[in-house]
């Protein structure tokens, strides 16, 4: 009689844990394929129609719709993100037409789930993890940027003209100590640091923009502060509100909000013009110096050496060799989305991962977004947060091993996951 498949009868395929380990699912290296058992297409590549949920924690069983799956498991990989899920069974619905049922691995973070049959990759589907962002509150001192520096956190507050230093523990609150204070630090709104040897001994110099003295100012160990750059006798040596710094490889990146450019410190204080025209607006180019900027703000530099700055509620990436390109965002609100489909709403801090991922500090909206490698933003934090500004990584670059530290009016705060 008729039934929800009509007259076609589903079959199921189960597979204990155990088998599941043996035929391949979670390593199939050195393990040859089994012969095929099912009437799988070796030409056309399996096809996915959907996940439910497309959400969840790991563990979580999802059902992935499809076809050109077939019934043998064996033959068959799920991959999130790229590593193998267990596949508890896979459900025949109608013909070609089947049902997988998996469990979201372990240590893994939001990102595609592709089905693989016999070699035959399928079209991606978008997966997220529901993490849980526990946000605790270090110290009650406003601040506006900070850095991780060891086990220690330095962070700026403008106006008490003040660099404060306290332990990097996730847990609080924290007692301060003050690096620096006073007028020879000025308005500090932006904070780095470089390592440098003495006698044998790791140490840092903090380095500091003050926005109002239009300097770029050193910090040693000892608290004292001098002038690295900003005393210039030509304009491209000169600053117009420097405002958020970034360091690599020898080199200072700074934001110079009034000049609409970015500018380069070479470690001996040399100044240059790294990008922008020295015009406002806000045109990509593939050439670095003819490209403009109009809100310059945060700033951070990948491992490959590529600058990465808000401008405005935009995000745009400056490559040495490719130029200046607007990579997510475009009018002030707030959307996850794609690239310049996402909307943010004038963020003031940023900080790239080792695997690509950049976290914003997006101050207005108060919230941490993240844009993938992909260009995918998403909220990663939406709660307890006021004025976010700063923002500093620390640990592995998934969440479930990530600290995030944020500066922000109420204080900084210390972020994990679970």
């Amino acid at each position: 009689m008729g039934n929800s498949f009509g007259d076609y009868q589903p079959k199921y395929f189960t597979m204990k844990k155990k088998e599941s380990i043996s035929a391949g699912i979670k390593n199939t290296k050195n393990v040859s394929e089994p012969p095929i058992t099912d009437n799988v297409n070796l030409i056309n590549p399996p096809i996915l129609w959907g996940i439910v949920p497309n959400h969840g924690k790991h563990g979580q069983i999802v059902k992935i719709t499809g076809g050109r799956f077939g019934l043998n498991a064996s033959n068959v990989k799920v991959k999130f993100s790229g590593v193998n899920a267990e596949i508890l069974w896979i459900e025949d619905i109608a013909e070609g037409q089947q049902i997988i049922h998996a469990a979201v691995p372990e240590y893994i973070d939001s990102g595609d789930v592709k089905v693989i049959v016999n070699q035959q990759i399928s079209n991606p589907f978008y997966f997220t993890v529901d993490w849980i962002a526990i946000v605790e509150k270090l110290t009650s001192h406003p601040a506006d940027s900070l850095f991780k520096a060891g086990e220690k956190i330095f962070f700026t507050d403008p106006n008490s003209q003040g660099v404060f230093e306290m332990p990097s523990r996730i847990y609080g609150p924290h007692s301060l100590s003050v690096l620096a204070q006073g007028p020879a630090v000025g308005y500090a709104t932006g904070i780095t640091r470089v390592p440098r040897i003495v006698n044998n001994h790791l140490e840092y110099d903090v380095i500091i923009t003050d926005v109002h003295g239009n300097h770029v100012n050193k910090i040693d160990s000892l608290g004292n502060v001098s002038v690295l750059a900003g005393n210039g006798s030509t304009p491209t040596a000169r600053f117009k509100r420097p405002y958020r710094i970034a360091y690599h490889m020898g080199n200072y990146y700074v934001t110079d909000i009034d000049n609409f450019e970015v500018k380069k410190i070479s470690i001996d204080g040399t100044v240059s013009k790294f990008a922008g025209s020295g015009s406002k607006g806000q045109f990509d180019s593939p050439s670095r110096k003819a490209a403009t900027f109009a809100g310059l703000h945060a700033i951070c530099v990948d491992a490959d050496g590529n600058v990465y700055v808000t401008d405005w509620h935009k995000v745009r990436k400056i490559s040495p060799v490719t130029g200046v390109t607007t990579i997510a965002g475009n009018d002030q609100g707030y959307l996850d989305e794609f690239g310049t489909n996402a909307k943010f709403n004038d963020p003031k801090g940023m900080a790239v991962a080792a695997d690509g991922y950049i976290y914003i500090a997006d101050t207005y909206n108060n919230k941490i977004r993240r844009i993938a490698p992909n260009g995918k933003v998403t909220t990663v934090v939406n709660h307890d947060l006021n004025k976010p500004t700063g923002i500093v990584l620390s640990g592995s670059t998934t969440f479930n091993h990530m600290a995030i530290y944020v500066a922000d009016a109420d204080g900084v705060k210390g972020i994990y996951f679970t």
